[in-house]
Formats: C-alpha cells, sequence, structure tokens
C-alpha cells in the first residue's frame, strides 16, 4: 500500500513563517498598546482564531511566567541588598584596619616640655 503525504498539511517553512506572522502580530498588540483596548483572551480569540482552550492556556502559561519573572527579579534584588552591605561592610573594616594602622605607625610626638 503506497501513502502519499497530505497536500494541504502545511510544511516547515509554512509553519515557520506562521510563526513569525503572530510573533510580529503580538508584538505589535503589545508596543501599540492595543492590549490596554482588547484583553488578551479575546486578541486570541478574535483575530489570532484560537479557542478558548488555546487562549486560556496562554493566558495561564503567561501568568505563571511573568510571576517566575519577577520572582527572579526580586531575589536577584535582595541579593545584590545583600552584596551591597557586605561590601559596605568590609569597606568600614579595611577602613577602621587602615586608621589603626597609620596611627600605630604614627611615631609618638616629641615632647616639648624641658
Amino acid at each position: 500500500m503506497v501513502t502519499w503525504p497530505d497536500l494541504d498539511a502545511p510544511t516547515d517553512a509554512d509553519v515557520a513563517a506562521t510563526a513569525l506572522t503572530r510573533t510580529d502580530a503580538m508584538a505589535k498588540y503589545v508596543a501599540g498598546g492595543v492590549n490596554e483596548l482588547v484583553p488578551p483572551k479575546e486578541y486570541f480569540t478574535i483575530f489570532h482564531k484560537m479557542s478558548e482552550e488555546e487562549a486560556e492556556a496562554i493566558a495561564t502559561a503567561a501568568e505563571s511566567f511573568v510571576a517566575e519573572i519577577e520572582a527572579d527579579a526580586e531575589a536577584e534584588h535582595d541579593q545584590t541588598i545583600e552584596d551591597d552591605e557586605r561590601h559596605a561592610q568590609l569597606a568600614g573594616d579595611v577602613a577602621e584596619r587602615t586608621a589603626k594602622a597609620k596611627a600605630d605607625a604614627t611615631p609618638p610626638k616629641p615632647s616639648t616640655r624641658e
């Protein structure tokens, strides 16, 4: 039995071109502020002809992704604060040691009394 490929099936190039077109459209949707007028779920279902389930899946995934990015940014911010505090403490320690070393190395002034 001979099986022929589906002539109506999109090629890899067709899939890539569609992905690029949709990605460009979504970027313009956000950059142009259209997301302020048309909520994401409606945008996906009306303009991209996605099912409710597909639009909901994208919205849920996006919310999780944003939450993850925000958590990572917060952790990085907290680490930066800890690093800055540690550097300030080290700088203070160095300044204290330097001042002590200078004081220890300075010969006493001769007495001017006779």
